[in-house]
C-alpha cells in the first residue's frame, strides 16, 4: 500500500496523523480580503483560515503596554531560581520561607491574570 489512499475523492497523506486537504475557491475580491486580514493579523494564510474555519475568529492583542510587566515578571522568576539555587546548595531551606515565596507567587499571578483578562482585542476588518 502506498503512503496516499484517497478518501472521498481527497488525498489522505500518512504523515503520523491523518491530515486532509480540501479545495476552497474564493472569488479575486474575496482572495485580497483573506489575505489582507491575514497580514493584519502577522499569520501565514493557510493559519489565518484554519484558525477562521475551526475558532470563527482571529483575535490580536496589542501588548506592547504590558511588556514590562512581564520583563518584570521574568526578573522575579530569574530571583526566585537563584534563591532556590542557594537554599538547595546550602541545605537551608525552611518550610515557611517556601510557603511566603508560594504566596508571594500566587498573589503576582494574580496580578498578571487580571491584566491580561482586561486585555481588548481589535477585531480584524
Amino acid at each position: 500500500m502506498t503512503p496516499e489512499m484517497f478518501y472521498e475523492g481527497v488525498i489522505v497523506m500518512s504523515k503520523g496523523k491523518d491530515t486532509v486537504e480540501r479545495k476552497i475557491y474564493f472569488d479575486r475580491e474575496a482572495w485580497e480580503k483573506v489575505c489582507r486580514r491575514a497580514e493584519l493579523s502577522g499569520k501565514k494564510v493557510s493559519k489565518f483560515i484554519k484558525e477562521m474555519s475551526i475558532y470563527g475568529e482571529v483575535k490580536i492583542y496589542d501588548i506592547s503596554a504590558y511588556l514590562s510587566l512581564v520583563y518584570d515578571l521574568r526578573s522575579i522568576g530569574e530571583n526566585l531560581n537563584q534563591i532556590v539555587r542557594l537554599a538547595k546548595s546550602t541545605d537551608s531551606i525552611y518550610l515557611k520561607d517556601i510557603l511566603e515565596l508560594k504566596a508571594e507567587l500566587k498573589r503576582l499571578e494574580g496580578i498578571f491574570d487580571k491584566y491580561f483578562e482586561e486585555l481588548e482585542y481589535n477585531p480584524i476588518e
